[in-house]
């Protein structure tokens, strides 16, 4: 019985490390900087400041927009983790 939930911790754990390792193989700068020129963009066309709407606004313009290896479901998820975020920002 031992070694089958060692077996099974084991499993898990390497598991965890495939996703660290695909994550940290995954950039992003792409889409950091595709979403700061679409905020400055927005900012330009709006003459407005930099808000918490903006930045959410063109995180999601460039997470929608990107050439990326993420999913669909993968991008939904972050949008909606970056979506909590901002509205957390907007609150403090």
């Amino acid at each position: 019985m031992m070694q089958v939930i060692q077996q099974v911790v084991n499993y898990t754990l390497n598991l965890s490390v495939d996703v660290f390792n695909e994550m940290g193989a995954t950039g992003v700068d792409d889409l950091i900087e595709q979403a700061i020129q679409r905020m400055q963009q927005e900012q330009r066309m709006l003459a407005s400041q930099p808000t918490a709407w903006l930045g959410y606004n063109a995180f999601n313009y460039a997470l929608t927009r990107s050439k990326s290896s993420l999913s669909i479901s993968e991008r939904y998820q972050l949008d909606e983790t970056m979506f909590h975020q901002f509205a957390a920002l907007a609150y403090q």
